[in-house]
């Protein structure tokens, strides 16, 4: 799994019912404090203020007891998504880098790990490397992502967060060549893979002060963008929704909508893990 395809279960276990309602209120929680749950809001969850750290730990050690409790049984993961209507994953993963945000490197790093291991989750692992790197362990970093893309290495998913991870690292030349690997082979449908491949090389390439490319490429972020509102558009709309390009040019009311920015459709999730798949 990568960022984050759950196994599709068919109900919730009843053991875990109890345990995935604690969690259900925790993701809530979560979502409210960071001004996820009001469609259109100004709000920028990246400009919330963090958490108390007692909060984040009690939901450190909540999302452990769940790893450990659907560890054998991943479904239920998706199960919990589905019965009380969260981003279950999405708050797991968070978590991590919240306590990082406090400056508690080795628990954010231990309990990504545990996670990681919990869940077989790659993209977790991509959370742990980047923690490596935070807390200046580059060497481990490195061996990280190099035995991801051995064991991924046609992953696009896995390869775009590795990507990002080498960025930090300073590899700027390695993280070229994964972003425009992703960004060629990503399909229409895999709309978000082919935005942040694009956003990573703009950035790559000004940075070397290559302006004609990156100028190029942003001019396709637009178009992308564009295309991402008519999406969100016909979504909110009840409208089957579509990523191919429209026939006729379309304006959307609004701000762009970032990989890890709210989805404005007022899921609560952010636009990576809802329309933005």
């Amino acid at each position: 799994m990568s960022d984050q395809e759950l196994p599709a279960a068919d109900q919730l276990d009843d053991d875990l019912e109890p345990l995935a309602k604690e969690v259900a209120d925790a993701v809530i929680s979560s979502e409210e404090h960071f001004g996820q749950l009001e469609p259109g809001a100004d709000s920028d969850e990246d400009d919330a203020p963090p958490r108390d750290l007692a909060v984040v730990r009690r939901d450190a050690a909540l999302a452990r007891r769940l790893g450990d409790a659907v560890h054998d049984r991943i479904d239920q993961l998706a199960a919990i998504e589905e019965t009380f209507e969260v981003d279950a994953y999405t708050w797991l993963a968070d978590i991590p880098f919240e306590l990082a945000d406090h400056g508690q490197l080795d628990e954010a790093i231990d309990l990504c790990t545990a996670l990681a291991r919990s869940l077989a989750s790659p993209s977790l692992v991509c959370d742990r490397a980047m923690l490596l790197v935070q807390a200046e362990r580059e060497d481990e970093a490195r061996q990280q992502i190099e035995d991801l893309r051995a064991s991924f290495p046609d992953d696009l998913e896995v390869l775009d967060s590795v990507a990002d991870v080498l960025m930090e690292l300073g590899d700027d030349d390695e993280a070229e060549i994964l972003s425009r690997r992703v960004r060629e082979d990503a399909t229409e449908d895999e709309i978000e893979l082919r935005l942040s491949s694009t956003e990573r090389l703009v950035e790559l390439l000004r940075t070397r002060g290559e302006e004609d490319e990156a100028n190029e490429l942003e001019s396709e972020l637009d178009d992308l963008d564009r295309r991402v509102g008519e999406y969100l558009d016909a979504h909110a709309a009840g409208l089957p929704p579509r990523l191919d390009a429209p026939s006729e040019p379309v304006r959307r009311n609004g701000a762009k909508v970032g990989r890890n920015d709210a989805c404005p459709c007022g899921s609560g999730k952010k636009f990576k893990k809802c329309c933005g798949q």
